[in-house]
């Protein structure tokens, strides 16, 4: 029986590995760095109850769910629960207040697209580390005004420009950590403020205030 692992993080990466580490055959469906990483090296869970390491099958083609005899989807959730003043429930800058706009970041998945194809690399979206990815909305203009995703009210506060922890995340043998940064500056989305809570969901719309218009 093959087992189909959707999505290779924290969960996936460590029920899947434990799958494969007692003989099971198990494919791991990942992209971007993940499935080059484990294509290259393999998968390398560090845990409390032991380190081990695993030279599971990895695809990017989901054509292998269907030879599946199980399945497990250990992908990010599709709804994500927000606090005014406070950012995502279960977030690692959840109620932090080191920095003006920490409670959310998104980024526009053109600028993503935009790096893969300039830079002939292949990221996925998670690996920038922001919060939201939107499509078909400029983001810098939303600085210093507020709008809406879904019902839940928001204010734009800064540029979020790269940092160091992202050029490092993203270097490799053919991209310095210095032109993830100098490619990225300006391109890496913005921080914002959570004024009402709600839910945001996958698909909803990003409207401006019309007291902002």
């Amino acid at each position: 029986m093959n087992i189909v692992i959707i999505g290779a993080g924290g969960v996936g990466g460590y029920f899947g590995g434990k799958l494969a580490l007692a003989g099971y055959p198990t494919t791991f469906i990942a992209r971007g760095i993940s499935l080059d990483t484990i294509k290259k090296n393999g998968l390398q869970v560090k845990s409390i109850l032991g380190d081990f390491h695993v030279y599971p099958e990895v695809t990017d083609n989901f054509e292998v769910i269907k030879t599946a005899g199980l399945i497990l989807l250990c992908v990010k959730s599709w709804q994500i629960e927000v606090i005014a003043q406070k950012g995502i429930i279960g977030d690692r800058n959840f109620d932090q207040h080191r920095s003006p706009g920490q409670n959310i970041s998104l980024i526009e998945g053109e600028n993503i697209a935009l790096f893969n194809q300039c830079q002939q690399q292949n990221i996925n979206i998670q690996d920038t580390r922001r919060n939201l990815i939107t499509q078909g909305i400029e983001l810098k203009p939303l600085v210093g005004q507020t709008f809406y995703i879904g019902q839940v009210k928001l204010l734009g506060i800064e540029q979020c420009q790269p940092c160091r922890s992202l050029g490092e995340k993203l270097t490799n043998d053919n991209l310095s950590q210095q032109q993830v940064i100098k490619v990225f500056t300006d391109k890496a989305g913005i921080r914002a403020a959570i004024i009402s809570n709600g839910h945001i969901e996958i698909g909803m719309p990003i409207t401006i205030d019309s007291a902002d218009l």
